[in-house]
């Protein structure tokens, strides 16, 4: 078995990244401070609503920016100011 993982790396990362995986939780878990709070579903629901919108904002102003650097990536390339 340990010949098989010597020959094949793609197996052996196969293993490691779970591996990996539960030690950045569990580091993770180790350095936070865990909150509870009772909210009612109208809270918990606004509040998801309220991230989903900021996602959206976020990613229609990232599409903003990626579009304005294209079209600076064209002007330099055709040589027009």
């Amino acid at each position: 078995m340990f010949e098989f993982y010597q020959k094949n790396p793609n197996a052996l990362e196969g293993l490691k990244a779970p591996i990996y995986e539960d030690k950045v939780v569990d580091f993770i878990l180790e350095r936070s401070t865990i909150n509870s709070r009772h909210v009612t579903i109208e809270e918990l629901t606004k509040s998801a609503e309220q991230e989903s919108s900021k996602v959206a904002k976020s990613g229609s102003e990232a599409k903003k920016s990626s579009k304005e650097s294209d079209e600076k990536k064209e002007t330099k390339k055709s040589g027009k100011k």
